[in-house]
């Protein structure tokens, strides 16, 4: 058992202690010499009614004060089956301190910090020197307990990770504060299977898990299988990034179900970013249940400085009216790819606006919605291809693809199923964009813009007349009516056999009949004409044809 490894020390035995070559530079501890802890020999009761505050600080504060923890030894606050009552902040201002319990709330044997404080942080985790500088809180964790409230907070974190260095959260549950779990200054922070969530609702907004780089950045936080729930209700965001420095954020396997966004990436900077920033924030298959507003937001992420945002399989799945499954809001360089976006109501899968917005691109998604897979507005050079759009529970697309004020974009090998009113729109002020190799009937095509490339627009054959045709007139025009094409569109075409030798078309002194063809709003003409001083009556011919834009 691991209690076999307890070292049971009072405070005065710790002051006693001093660590093997004093401690050293701060480094990865490995392979460390556990010290096991009670908050008990503290004075702890863990019986949630007793406050076990100073206690468990206590137990904290003499390990600290005393030099035991460092890269060789490793200070382990081991916590019972227990529910411990607090009233005030826990605080670990120091490194390689681990709090470990013995399962969060729900489990067989749980470990519960519970806070009667509506105000404040649970557990602080804090230095004096960011992104593992000199006084940053290094090698710290939390694993195996639950962080609650009496009474939902009005301010303050749950876990508050401020200025600290390789913090790992393992199997931690944290509900009601503010922030549930918020990180700032901080280098290498680790949240496997970590749970946090709202019970109660709040008009205020809140998040679950929050990333501040206002002042200093976060380089290098990892999300592992973490969930967030906002249940209560409120304006709760699952993972909230935001700050002068977005980056190196890699989210694998991140679930958030309810609440308004689960995911939103947010820069407040004008000029440049902080010293430092660097990375790209990814997210991978990220598991967005029922947002009210978006399943991911990504709002100002446009300067040459800042990464790319890449968002890469999983799925939003929304029940609620106007829901968007991933907003891309005046940002560049955001990829979304492998996704499958379930929007009901109203829903839109890829909704992309904003000036500054360029560069996106939207691939491979598989999008179910009732409103607009892919809406582009006051934005372009985006790439969209290979998505799949159709409608979702039976109900009929509005539009597939619409683009308003959208220039210079690549829409390639997208595909409209199902019932749909429009696979692809453009409107008057959309121009210059290439879209082709798409699998849809043109008649579905809305192109009211300027210099659009839409590859083939429609073909086919038609067979020409074969009554006589008088001295120096032309035939009746042969009219093949397409809807939305334009005079200007591009039509080619050839005889479907070598006509040669068919009368009226031969090379004869006889035979002069000449075909001409023209493009005309919603229609392909051709049209017979006979230069001869005699009739002719014309052999059969059909010709094949094609129209491009």
């Amino acid at each position: 058992m691991r209690f076999a490894l307890l070292v049971l020390m009072s405070g005065a035995a710790l002051a006693q202690y001093q660590p093997p070559g004093g401690g050293g530079t701060p480094g990865p501890p490995g392979p460390p010499s556990p010290y096991y802890i009670y908050p008990e020999t503290f004075g702890a009761v863990g019986d949630n009614s007793h406050d076990d505050t100073a206690a468990i600080n206590s137990a904290i504060a003499s390990a600290l004060s005393a030099g035991v923890c460092s890269n060789t030894i490793t200070c382990i606050i081991q916590f019972q089956a227990k529910t411990y009552k607090t009233t005030a902040t826990l605080t670990l201002a120091g490194s390689y301190v681990h709090l470990v319990g013995m399962g969060m709330s729900g489990g067989g044997g749980s470990t519960i910090i519970n806070s009667t404080a509506t105000t404040g942080d649970l557990l602080d985790i804090t230095g004096t020197g960011a992104n593992c500088a000199a006084g940053s809180a290094f090698w710290n964790s939390v694993e195996n307990m639950t962080f609650t409230r009496v009474t939902a907070a009005t301010a303050g974190h749950g876990i508050n990770i401020t200025d600290a260095c390789w913090t790992t959260l393992r199997e931690v549950q944290v509900t009601d504060s503010w922030s549930n779990i918020y990180v700032n200054g901080s280098a290498d922070t680790v949240f496997q299977d970590t749970q946090a969530s709202f019970t109660t609702s709040s008009a205020s907004t809140r998040s679950n898990y929050e990333l501040d780089s206002s002042s200093n950045p976060n380089n290098s936080t990892y999300f592992r299988r973490s969930a967030a729930d906002g249940s209560g209700g409120g304006a709760v965001t699952g993972l909230y990034i935001h700050g002068a420095c977005i980056a190196d954020v890699f989210a694998t396997d991140f679930s958030s179900s309810n609440g308004k966004y689960g995911v939103v990436i947010t820069s407040t900077y004008t000029s440049s970013p902080l010293s430092g920033c660097n990375g790209d924030v990814h997210l991978v298959n990220p598991i967005l249940d029922n947002p009210t507003t978006a399943g991911v937001q990504v709002n100002n992420v446009y300067s040459g400085g800042l990464p790319a945002v890449d968002i890469n399989g999983g799925y939003v799945n929304g029940g609620n009216s106007g829901e968007i499954g991933v907003d891309i809001e005046n940002s560049a360089g955001v990829n979304v790819r492998g996704m499958q976006l379930r929007l009901s109501t109203s829903g839109i899968g890829v909704k992309i606006a904003g000036s500054n917005s360029s560069a996106d691109v939207i691939q491979g998604n598989i999008l179910q919605v009732t409103a607009t897979g892919v809406s582009i507005n006051g934005s372009g050079s985006h790439v969209i291809i290979g998505n799949t759009c159709s409608g979702i529970s039976g109900n009929a697309v509005t539009t597939c693809f619409a683009f308003v004020n959208s220039s210079n974009n690549v829409v390639r090998s997208n595909s409209a199923s199902g019932t749909y009113t429009t696979a692809l729109s453009f409107d008057s002020s959309s121009g210059s964009n290439q879209a082709d190799g798409n699998n849809w009937a043109f008649s579905a095509v809305s192109d009211s813009g300027t210099g659009n490339t839409l590859g083939l627009l429609t073909s086919g054959s038609q067979a020409l007349g074969t009554s006589s045709i008088s001295a120096n007139t032309c035939a009746s025009t042969v009219t093949i009516s397409v809807s939305n094409l334009k005079a200007t569109d591009r039509l080619e075409w050839v005889p479907s056999a070598d006509i040669s030798g068919q009368t009226g078309y031969s090379y004869t002194s006889t035979d002069g009949l000449k075909i001409y063809s023209w493009m005309g709003t919603g229609s392909i003409n051709f049209h017979v004409c006979n230069g001869t001083g005699s009739p002719i009556t014309p052999g059969a011919v059909t010709l094949n044809y094609w129209a491009f834009r």
